[in-house]
């Protein structure tokens, strides 16, 4: 997976790293250790999904406590933003609850949680990045001719996300900007890169308000209660799927007109595609291993596997010996938590300060919203409203974690509307989707601006602006009215 981020606005975390995606920078000693905390904080997350949960978790919200005080003179402007907010919330619950001090505890954990999730997506990341057919699978979807050339990116760009995160964006974003180069004409140059930027980003997108891997779907399960990530998914492919039509009837209603060239060789084969697809089906077909053989939620599944997954990999890939695998996967761990992981400390603080904030306003907003008479108003319009909220919040900056938080914390009994959990599941996530595409505070935004050489404000407001208003209409009535949510 704000958001800001997995998460940035979208998902989660914000701007990774520049330069390729086998880059490793070495961080400072300190650095190192946080990286360190981070790692063990997962594995003890991990280790309480089999018991000694309670142990388990606190051992975890400790390490993440350290790893946020190593930090503390590096703080970037969203984060002080976000901890100014948690600091109100927690000034407000000292004043009104005698729990306040189990409260925090309880949240603090839950945020290690999240941190967790975090980390595990960035070790598969770490594991596969550097694979040379990863490269390749790429420059085959980029070099598509240009009638099937949008659909392409923005399907590759949801397997790609999938595994990559937004590194999906980096690396497709790339070769985009390597394939147009070779165009003579400047004006035809900007024109294809600015449409292909626009497929893999709405194609990132629609992958945010379905995926299980995605922090949308993470979050959203989190903060409002009896949702679960099987009963939400029929809805959000559905939203899924309108954001990956309506950006392509876009594209091919507005494409320029130009005389026919000679097309460019497609570089490589549909089965160059195949590593990707095997990865995420082995992803997805492990989760539900999980799942149906120890009834554990799909987040936690995707917790437990994703690591699993990534070490799997690593050995693998290392070849020969017993004793020779096992060192590769040590130097890997090592490496990951004391080189790759520092790169990630100021999103994984924007992760940190915004679940803490986050699932503490739903624990503080729930039960004071209980004892106010809100407004009446059907079902349909609080969906309708909550659509909206998340792209409308995004627009100031707000980050998607907290504008997500605040939706469970304002509504913590849909039925009171005539509605299910997994329902405002369903808005929360086409919302959050919408957002990552339009926000310029959102990671996704900014890596499309980068690459483009343009303002995040342009890519949000000028190239996405008519597409906001066309999908946000579309996800509203689905969010609204659709049958199987």
């Amino acid at each position: 997976m704000n958001d800001q981020s997995p998460p940035a606005q979208g998902a989660g975390p914000e701007l990774e790293p520049d330069g390729p995606p086998a880059k490793r920078l070495v961080a400072g000693d300190w650095q190192g250790i946080a990286g360190a905390l981070l790692v063990a904080a997962t594995c003890a997350v991990i280790v309480g999904e089999f018991g000694f949960r309670q142990q388990a978790g606190n051992i975890a919200a400790m390490l993440v406590t350290g790893f946020a005080l190593l930090q503390l003179r590096r703080l970037s402007f969203s984060v002080l933003i976000l901890a100014a907010a948690g600091l109100a919330f927690l000034v407000f619950g000292f004043s009104t609850r005698s729990d306040m001090v189990l409260l925090i505890e309880s949240v603090a954990v839950r945020s290690a949680w999240v941190v967790a999730v975090f980390v595990s997506l960035l070790s598969l990341r770490s594991a596969v990045n550097d694979i040379p057919g990863i490269v390749r699978s790429g420059l085959y979807l980029v070099s598509q001719p240009p009638g099937r050339r949008y659909a392409a990116l923005t399907l590759g760009s949801q397997l790609f996300s999938h595994i990559l995160q937004y590194g999906a964006v980096t690396l497709l974003g790339g070769l985009v900007t390597n394939i147009t180069a070779r165009e003579p004409d400047g004006w035809l140059r900007q024109a294809r890169e600015r449409r292909m930027l626009l497929a893999i980003q709405r194609g990132f997108v629609a992958t945010l308000c379905w995926s299980p891997v995605a922090f949308p779907m993470i979050i959203s399960t989190a903060v409002v209660p009896g949702s679960d990530w099987i009963g939400s998914v029929p809805g959000a492919l559905g939203t899924s799927v309108l954001i990956m039509g309506i950006g392509w009837f876009l594209d091919s209603l507005f494409k320029p007109q130009v005389v026919a060239t000679r097309p460019t060789a497609v570089l490589g084969a549909a089965k160059d595609l195949l590593p990707l697809a095997l990865l995420l089906g082995a992803l997805f077909a492990g989760a539900a291993a999980i799942v149906l053989t120890t009834g554990m939620s799909t987040s936690v599944a995707v917790l437990i596997m994703v690591p699993f997954m990534a070490l799997v990999i690593v050995l693998v890939r290392a070849g020969g010996s017993g004793s020779r695998r096992v060192a590769a996967a040590g130097s890997w761990i090592g490496q990951f938590a004391r080189e790759e992981l520092p790169l990630f400390s100021s999103e994984s603080m924007l992760v940190i300060a915004a679940t803490f904030t986050g699932l503490l306003s739903v624990e503080l907003l729930g039960p004071v919203i209980q004892t106010v008479a809100l407004p009446a108003m059907p079902g349909w319009l609080v969906l309708v409203l909550v659509v909206w909220w998340m792209p409308a919040a995004g627009q100031v900056g707000l980050h998607p974690i907290l504008a997500a938080s605040l939706v469970g914390g304002l509504f913590p009994q849909p039925a009171l509307y005539g509605l299910t959990p997994d329902q405002l599941v369903v808005a929360i996530t086409g919302g959050w989707a919408l957002s990552g595409a339009t926000s310029p505070f959102t990671a996704v935004t900014a890596l499309v601006a980068r690459l483009g050489r343009v303002s995040a404000y342009t890519v949000g407001w000028r190239w996405n602006g008519l597409f906001l208003l066309c999908t946000g209409i579309a996800v509203s009535l689905w969010a609204a009215f659709n049958p199987v949510s």
